[in-house]
């Protein structure tokens, strides 16, 4: 027997509830795959679910972040490699949104009172747009370090940068960490001129002043494009209303 249902149409959820958004990139990176920054998001149901359980004790963290962009959206023949890191979470929060109507519910926990409270929130249109870039964007920033005054082109990183970066050997990270190599390695050019090799640029990098590399590294975040995932709060509590920041943790909580 055929069943009844009140359903309109029997078209798969994944189509049916997708969204389109638009990258804060604008799709830079990969203009033909994410013309203008466009990009289908796909609802996070439980077959994205069972592709979690599936592979959480297979793969590394990074590994099962790039596997939830495959299965999230539609890259249309884009490469994860290309994506900007940080917009990863982007796709993951509007994925996890669209069963609620776009919201993220989470719950805020005052550090001053200890009072907690659960709380919603619009994304991505109630969280702040960093380093948002237009549809002209050639692909870097340029900023002038405060107290040397070199004027330096710096570029968003890639998930292909990241991929590099954590795979070097201990002996590598012991001579250029991370966060270290991070820094260097949005730089495009130096007062014009392109710098021939890494140590090159590790080396320039370790002669500037405390004041210039700090300055570096903060400019570095703020020119890659992202939602500020650090939501601004007043707790509720009459005895206390302290301001406090909670933020949206991707953590296991998140992917249950």
């Amino acid at each position: 027997m055929a069943i009844k249902t009140n359903l309109k149409s029997m078209a798969p959820r994944r189509q049916v509830y997708k969204r389109e958004i638009t990258l804060l990139s604008h799709g830079y990176n990969n203009p033909k795959a994410w013309p203008n920054g466009k990009l289908t998001v796909y609802p996070w149901d439980n077959a994205i679910d069972q592709w979690l359980v599936d592979n959480v004790r297979k793969l590394d963290k990074q590994q099962l972040v790039y596997g939830l962009l495959r299965n999230c959206c539609d890259l249309n023949g884009g490469a994860v490699e290309d994506f900007v890191v940080d917009e990863i979470n982007v796709v993951l929060l509007v994925s996890r949104a669209i069963a609620t109507e776009g919201k993220i519910l989470y719950t805020s926990v005052c550090p001053y009172c200890g009072l907690k409270k659960p709380e919603q929130i619009q994304v991505p249109d109630e969280l702040e747009k960093i380093g948002e870039k237009s549809a002209d964007y050639v692909g870097f920033d340029t900023v002038t370090l405060p107290e040397c005054a070199d004027v330096v082109s710096l570029r968003p990183l890639l998930v292909k940068d990241e991929q590099m970066i954590l795979s070097r050997t201990d002996e590598k990270r012991r001579s250029i960490t991370d966060s270290e190599l991070r820094t260097v390695m949005r730089v495009v050019t130096i007062n014009d001129s392109k710098p021939e090799t890494l140590e090159e640029l590790v080396t320039w990098e370790r002669a500037l002043s405390p004041g210039d590399v700090k300055f570096l590294e903060d400019k570095g975040r703020e020119i890659t494009p992202h939602l500020n995932t650090n939501i601004p709060h007043i707790c509720d509590n009459a005895d206390c209303g302290k301001k406090f920041v909670q933020p949206l943790n991707f953590d296991q909580e998140f992917f249950r």
